[in-house]
């Protein structure tokens, strides 16, 4: 019988930081408001968003800011200077590391995305080119999924879970959609919450309210 197993994970999330401070001054809301409601803190964002909140922050008309970014762009540029496709990037090539194989191993890529670079091709696609791959067969999913952090509570309503066997980074990333799940499973490894022999549980749910769960023995 064939099997599958984790053998390396992977993450890569922009250097940028968007805090609740900074959107408060951009729109009408406060730290406390988004805090209480969300538990999100802060949040990684492409270096054209960090620039655009900035200057939102500081426009007197924000209304009129958002109408000229929207019309022209940023400084007239439209084009993002970081794309899924380039996380994707580093995340796989950090995994690969991890699990002690190449690009040219990989028998398959599937990848899913909430917001794609391009409606076509999609980011695996571009996945597998920027790795050097030709052959490779690629899925492209698009399945977003609404953040690890719902599943937790999910799970924790449901199945009896303590809060403190469950990993929480939305404070820190927000709802990272289809990279939520990963990113928390690779953060939770990484500070040695999960040992060989765990049950792991990863339940996630949004997105039109589509949800998927899976139970792995590590």
């Amino acid at each position: 019988m064939l099997t599958a197993r984790i053998t390396a994970t992977g993450m890569a999330v922009p250097d940028t930081v968007a805090t609740n401070a900074l959107l408060a001054r951009c729109m009408s809301t406060s730290d406390e408001w988004i805090t209480e409601r969300t538990g999100i803190r802060e949040r990684r964002v492409s270096p054209d968003t960090y620039r655009m909140l900035l200057r939102l922050a500081e426009a007197a008309d924000k209304a009129a800011c958002m109408r000229d970014i929207r019309n022209r762009g940023l400084d007239g540029c439209i084009d993002s200077t970081l794309t899924v496709s380039d996380l994707a990037v580093e995340a796989s090539r950090m995994a690969l590391k991890h699990a002690g194989l190449d690009a040219l191993d990989l028998d398959c890529i599937v990848q899913s995305s909430t917001f794609p670079d391009l409606a076509y091709p999609g980011p695996g696609c571009v996945l597998q080119g920027r790795l050097g791959l030709t052959t490779t067969p690629v899925f492209n999913l698009a399945q977003g999924w609404a953040g690890f952090v719902y599943g937790l509570a999910l799970a924790t309503e449901h199945f009896g879970i303590p809060p403190e066997r469950c990993f929480n980074n939305i404070d820190r990333y927000g709802n990272t959609a289809g990279a939520s799940v990963p990113i928390c499973l690779h953060e939770a490894l990484s500070e040695d919450r999960i040992k060989d022999g765990d049950l792991v549980m990863l339940v996630a749910f949004g997105t039109g309210f589509s949800w998927g769960a899976t139970l792995l023995r590590w």
